[in-house]
């Protein structure tokens, strides 16, 4: 992500307050997704279902839910677009925000 530049940078480093904050927190209940609140930057916090660290973590071992293909950093991407504050738009009845898969694998390099 971080590789990436502009936004993706920048997200790249919420990502890192929030893993020095303790602020990401996994279970293995409910659906395989992720959970943000909105607007609340790096002072905020996720969950993503532990299910993203143990199978799908990278592009090699992604999983089709909810439409697309999802892996450990397009969950955290889609999520940290969340705590910026950013909703979901719909899109062919697939759930997105506007950096979700650029600033993941599947987005450009």
């Amino acid at each position: 992500m971080r590789t990436k530049g502009g936004i993706c940078e920048q997200k790249a480093a919420i990502v890192d307050a929030l893993l020095q904050n303790g602020a990401i927190r996994t279970s293995d209940v409910g659906t395989i997704t992720g959970w943000a609140p909105f607007d609340f930057g790096a002072e905020g916090g996720v969950y993503i279902h532990s299910v993203f660290f143990t199978d799908f973590f990278d592009a090699t071992r992604k999983v089709f839910h909810e439409g697309r293909y999802m892996t450990l950093q397009f969950v955290l991407s889609h999520e940290v677009d969340h705590l910026l504050g950013e909703l979901h738009t719909v899109v062919d009845g697939v759930k997105t925000t506007t950096h979700d898969e650029t600033c993941s694998e599947f987005g450009p390099d």
